[in-house]
């Protein structure tokens, strides 16, 4: 089983699409069975009221994204 891991801050700075409907967090930092990768993961919230509230309540803070094949 191979596992991939991203893990770091989530900051602030997002793109903004949409007019603000759409926020692009890019998570670049991860590593495949302990080895960098070039592989990197993007965290979109869409909103049609631009409020983004489950989005944003990641903000500062650490985040780890974990995907495994089977």
């Amino acid at each position: 089983m191979s596992k991939i891991v991203f893990e770091q801050l989530f900051s602030k700075d997002v793109q903004i699409d949409e007019g603000g409907k759409a926020l692009i967090s890019n998570v670049n930092e991860g590593k495949i069975d302990g080895e960098d990768t070039n592989v990197y993961l993007a965290i979109i919230s869409f909103d049609e009221n631009k409020e983004h509230k489950d989005f944003n309540k990641f903000t500062g803070k650490k985040v780890k994204i974990t995907i495994e094949t089977i």
